[in-house]
């Protein structure tokens, strides 16, 4: 009789492993968006921005999810205001631009949740007795949720001298085994502090990889 709870207790301690070890993995703080291959720099209008896919496995420990299996990109998006004036973000619209001019939105978690298949949102089952309980380890509608609230690009303004970054995550079902060769980002409807809207800014996607 005494054996249950040490059962319990090993299912409790596989349950939190997962949750343990994407823990272990911190995003590392962005960088000036100058410092990055993947950038497009305006010098006149003072703005630099950055682009970088997250798409190897390594990379996609920080997330509670591995998207690349579910053919969407996450990429970290960088944007430097070099100037003396605050520039607004209220307006801006993101598109991937495949190598064959596909125009890509952002997804959303909805979208991404779409796109996982059941049989990985109920995961394994676990033999706890006379019962087989099922894992929370793919938990994947929550899972996406968590990492779209701690990560997505989210910032309305970037003040004078310094950086904001975040991440957008692009549907690229269907582009092919390399889909960021020949691809970019193209950043859209910037407004400067006078209400100006600067010219747009295409950012590769294929450099230094």
């Amino acid at each position: 009789m005494r054996a249950r709870p040490i059962l319990f207790a090993t299912f409790v301690v596989l349950l939190m492993m997962p949750f343990a070890s994407h823990a272990e993995h911190r995003l590392r703080a962005a960088r000036d968006a100058t410092a990055y291959p993947n950038r497009a720099v305006h010098k006149q209008e003072h703005v630099a921005i950055a682009a970088v896919p997250y798409v190897s496995a390594d990379q996609q420990k920080v997330f509670a999810i591995p998207y690349r299996k579910f053919g969407f990109v996450p990429i970290r998006l960088i944007i430097t205001n070099m100037g003396d004036k605050p520039i607004s973000l209220e307006q801006t619209r993101v598109f991937f631009i495949s190598a064959n001019k596909d125009q890509i939105e952002a997804a959303s978690p909805d979208d991404v949740e779409r796109n996982i298949p059941l049989s990985y949102k109920e995961g394994r089952r676990i033999p706890v007795g006379p019962l087989h309980v099922p894992t929370h380890r793919k938990d994947a509608d929550w899972k996406v949720q968590q990492d779209f609230d701690h990560y997505e690009y989210n910032a309305v303004s970037v003040a004078p001298h310094s950086t904001k970054a975040g991440f957008l995550w692009y549907d690229v079902n269907g582009l092919g085994g390399n889909p960021l060769r020949g691809a970019s980002l193209v950043v859209e409807q910037i407004e400067n502090a006078d209400g100006q809207q600067l010219f747009y800014f295409r950012v590769p996607l294929d450099k230094g990889r």
